[in-house]
């Protein structure tokens, strides 16, 4: 019974000593980082039957166990990883908001001074300090563009050393946690007792690398873990682990990337990371930086490009036309450094690529991978992995997913005119020497990345500000009208190539296709047919004159080409309808040789076709409109204008132009009788939409009046509003049109060549401008004049048109090179004269043009400079305040699982002190119950002595 007392209190003291080592090592731990509070587990001895009853035999401490939560530390280490992630996002977006608003740094404000010094000078154009002053700036504005370049390069080079240093760290705690892995095993294996502690370092281990890359985990029985990064690729397997490396892309050789070993060779996982100060600093870098620094860079090329095309319209003080303001966007080298090779490329390889610029408000903020689908086929994809589309300048443009090495290459002599354009750039190889490829090759696209390094001034003088226009419009002192010039424009100027190799012939003008037929043999309308070389007026940037290209030789036309037009037309009228009447003369084409006899049929075709586009729409508003005419003209009280006014009302719900409308409705109230103005109501809505038709395709005036006064001359007659009658219409504007033009080519035969007509046919030099005179009243359209644009030495009239008293309008071709805008009421007679503008000084023409770009749409989506650079600051500070508000919201959430860990895992010091007192107490008892139980002994001992 003693003794079985004194195991009893012996196993008591034994337990309890083991309860306050235990809380005491909880005690001592209580600052360690990732130590989970431990606990004594005991348990009941078994008992001993004896006599009446089971007799206890004490307790015994079973294990020691980690209060630990599973899912928590799960929650902990997921939630360290997205906190880490968005403080690392927060801290580099704040260095870019930083630098973006700093006035010190950023292009913001010295491109406010730029385009105020470039606003004084035009203001007095004749100041060379002001001259001065704008080169200051733009030298100024170059600079801040080199800048902010050197600032992206330094926050590469930053984000380069960060990704090796945190690479660094994880190889090394993934070297801590295999050590700990192997630890843990060989510790458990002895007693199958849990290591807490082994595996409270290990959580720990896990829980600081998520602060470098987020991390999953698989248990393994033997009681390791298995470590996985970027979507299953194992960093830590048992005892053994996998050493990542940070080296250059594989497409951007200025950029680290993460790179996996593999036993297939290895592999660059850097698009799989995510999580951590890794993923933080590589989602910084892909949906921060890059972006701010291409819409820089566009920014950049937009500025260069657009300033300097329209630099080189103006003339500087030596009468000369501008150069490049600032340095071409499209050297070379410049071209050439937009694309790199990918490193794993075949070693064989030698293409190179060049990118042009062709048109900023159409480039894009996004790099591009151009792959080899084979040696001979090509592929282009945007960084979201987007295939994109290779828009062809042919005839009409044509697109296509892939191309051809043949059709990238210029210099093969085959199609070496064909271009491939994708969002605003064009892409071919830069050397037919240089053109070997393997299948699987890639390369990266990279319009506008570094293009703020590349921005310096080109021009290197004052007198090199070409701020004046090369022409100058003014108005003969004998005019009587109040026509006044609003605007000369000069949209181009162009090396004609004299005094070199280059070809002068008509075909060689920047506006070569004039008018173009459809091919009656292709029933799908697809094909065309070239019939007229287009008429050039240009300023020619080669010597500083003024030149055009005519779309005529110096001959005259066939003899009987325009009879035989004629009968062509009445061919095709005796077929029914007006297409057919265009696809006779189409087919009349056949065999001319000659510019001008082409560009004599292609005015036919042009009157027809005008005709037969609109033919069903003209038949069946004129049958409506009749039926209105008649339905009014019926009613009791019925006058002609309430016929006008019925047949007006319909038009207008038909959407009519004003014009329209108007012609239809003058047409109606000129019928002599009620009955006229109904039963002739269609033919002058007929007459009206031919008029609009023809008018709408610039066909010339002799032409419309012929068919107008055609479709009016047939009321009364057999001749009905059908295809029939349409087709007769469509004949006579055919027939006039080609008399007409006939007769202007012949006249502009009279201009003389440039050199020696043999080499330089078709270029002519207009030594004393353009005269536009308006020479009589339309006899057709009140208001309207009549106008011919003339060289005033030859008399040769170079092109016609049609003016609106009261309104503003351009006088010349869409297609030229230059433009002449004319407002306010000109009378006949009145004359205006276009020369070039020798000794242009105190012309401000081009400076306010020059200054006028800071404010035009020269950037996708129609921005200015200004809204660009603004859009790219607003975007990268929302940005910032995004991650700002995520980052302090990552915090808190980590904060709450930390205090949630704690609570469940964390030492409590009141906890451990009341335990300390419980257990010692214990403690203490179970002394006194073997004491008690040796009182006991002696008593017995002492008894039976």
């Amino acid at each position: 019974m003693t003794s079985e007392l004194i195991k009893i209190g012996s196993s008591g003291v034994r337990v309890n000593q083991l309860n306050l080592q235990v809380t005491g090592h909880n005690i001592a731990n209580v600052d360690t980082a990732g130590y989970s509070r431990q606990q004594a587990l005991q348990e009941t001895n078994p008992a001993i039957a004896w006599g009446n009853g089971h007799y206890g035999q004490g307790a015994n401490t079973a294990t020691i166990r980690r209060i630990v939560d599973e899912f928590t530390v799960t929650q902990l280490r997921n939630d360290t990883s997205v906190a880490k992630e968005r403080e690392m996002v927060l801290q580099y977006s704040q260095q870019l908001d930083n630098l973006l608003a700093d006035s010190d740094s950023s292009p913001g404000n010295a491109l406010n001074e730029f385009f105020s010094a470039m606003q004084s000078l035009a203001d007095d154009p004749n100041n060379t300090t002001l001259r001065n002053q704008v080169l200051a700036q733009s030298d100024s504005l170059s600079q801040r563009f080199n800048l902010i370049q050197e600032r992206f390069d330094d926050m590469q080079e930053s984000i380069n050393v960060q990704l090796d240093s945190s690479i660094g760290e994880i190889n090394r705690i993934a070297s801590n946690i295999a050590l700990l892995n192997t630890g843990i095993v060989e510790a458990e294996a002895k007693n199958g007792l849990p290591a807490n502690d082994l595996r409270d370092q290990r959580d720990e281990q896990l829980r600081e690398l998520s602060e470098y890359v987020d991390v999953s985990l698989t248990k393994v029985n033997d009681g390791t873990y298995s470590v996985f990064i970027g979507e299953g690729f194992p960093l830590v397997v048992g005892r053994s682990t996998y050493e990542l490396s940070a080296e250059p892309t594989s497409s951007d050789i200025k950029r680290m990337g993460v790179v996996y070993p593999d036993r297939d060779g290895d592999k660059d996982i850097t698009n799989l990371i995510r999580g951590g100060e890794l993923g933080g600093v590589l989602k910084y870098r892909d949906d921060v930086m890059t972006p701010a620094q291409n819409q820089i860079g566009r920014l950049a090329l937009a500025i260069g490009e657009t300033f300097n095309e329209q630099h080189r319209k103006g003339i500087d003080l030596n009468n000369e036309t501008g150069n490049n303001f600032f340095r071409d966007v499209n050297e070379l080298e410049i071209m050439e450094g937009r694309v790199s090779a990918f490193k794993g490329n075949s070693a064989s390889t030698n293409i190179r690529f060049s990118v042009e610029i062709t048109d900023t408000t159409k480039l894009s903020d996004k790099d591009y991978v151009l792959k080899a689908i084979d040696g001979d086929t090509f592929a282009l994809y945007d960084t979201d992995g987007n295939q994109m589309r290779f828009e062809k300048n042919t005839t009409p443009a044509t697109f296509a997913s892939t191309v051809s090495l043949s059709e990238l290459n210029r210099n093969d002599g085959v199609d070496d005119g064909l271009t491939l354009t994708v969002d605003g750039f064009d892409i071919y190889l830069s050397s037919d020497a240089a053109k070997n490829v393997s299948k699987g090759d890639q390369f990266l696209i990279q319009p506008t990345r570094y293009a703020s390094g590349q921005m310096a001034r080109e021009i290197t003088s004052p007198d090199e500000l070409a701020i004046a226009l090369p022409l100058r419009t003014e108005a003969s002192v004998a005019n009587n009208g109040s026509g006044e010039v609003r605007s000369v424009t000069v949209g181009d100027t162009y090396a004609s190539g004299i005094a070199d190799s280059k070809p002068l012939l008509v075909a060689d003008s920047p506006n070569p296709n004039g008018v173009n037929m459809v091919d009656p043999s292709d029933p799908t309308g697809a094909t065309l047919i070239p019939t007229e070389t287009g008429s050039y007026a240009f300023v020619d940037s080669r010597d500083g004159s003024f030149k055009m290209y005519l779309d005529t030789a110096t001959a005259t036309v066939g003899g009987t080409l325009v009879a035989d037009i004629a009968t062509a037309t009445t061919t095709g009228v005796t077929t029914g309808n007006s297409r057919a009447v265009a696809d006779q003369i189409s087919a009349a084409a056949a065999g001319l040789t000659t510019a001008m006899d082409k560009s004599v049929i292609g005015s036919a075709y042009t009157a027809a076709d005008a005709i037969a586009d609109n033919e069903q729409d003209i038949i069946d508003r004129a049958a409506a409109g009749a039926a209105v005419a008649a339905t009014e003209a019926a009613k009791t009280g019925a006058t002609i204008e309430s016929v006008a006014e019925a047949v007006k009302g319909y038009l207008e719900d038909q959407g009519a132009s004003s014009q329209v409308i108007s012609d239809t409705v003058a047409g109606i109230e000129g019928a002599a009788t009620l009955a006229d103005a109904a039963n002739f109501a269609s033919y002058d809505i007929a007459a009206a939409y031919t008029r609009d038709s023809l008018k709408g395709a610039d066909v010339d005036n002799a032409a419309i009046t012929a068919a107008v006064n055609a479709v009016n001359a047939a009321k009364g007659t057999a001749t009905a509003i059908n295809q029939a009658g349409m087709a007769s219409f469509a004949k006579i504007a055919a027939d006039q049109a080609a008399t007409t033009k006939a007769a202007d080519v012949t006249a502009k035969a009279g201009v003389a060549a440039v050199g020696a007509a043999a080499t330089d046919t078709g270029l002519y030099e207009l030594k004393n401008g353009v005269n536009i005179q308006f020479t009589s009243e339309s006899a057709t359209v009140p208001g309207e004049l009549n106008y011919e644009v003339r060289d005033p030495d030859s008399g040769a009239i170079l092109y016609q048109g049609t003016f609106t008293q009261g309104q503003e309008k351009e006088l010349l071709p869409s297609t030229w090179g230059i433009q002449v805008s004319i407002a306010g009421n000109p009378a006949v007679g009145d004359s205006f004269s276009t020369t070039y503008n020798t000794d242009g000084a105190g012309d401000n023409s081009n400076a306010l043009m020059l200054t006028a770009l800071q404010g035009e749409p020269t950037l996708e989506g129609e921005m200015s400079y200004q809204d660009a650079y603004a859009e790219t600051t607003t975007g990268v500070g929302s940005k910032t305040a995004e991650a700002k508000i995520t980052a302090q919201s990552g915090a808190a959430i980590l904060e709450q699982t930390k205090n949630l860990r704690d609570s469940v895992s964390g030492v409590n010091m009141d906890e451990e002190a009341a335990n300390l007192v419980r257990f010692q107490q214990a403690y203490n008892a179970s002394s006194q119950i073997i004491s008690t139980a040796r009182q006991l002994f002696d008593t017995l001992l002492a008894a039976v002595r």
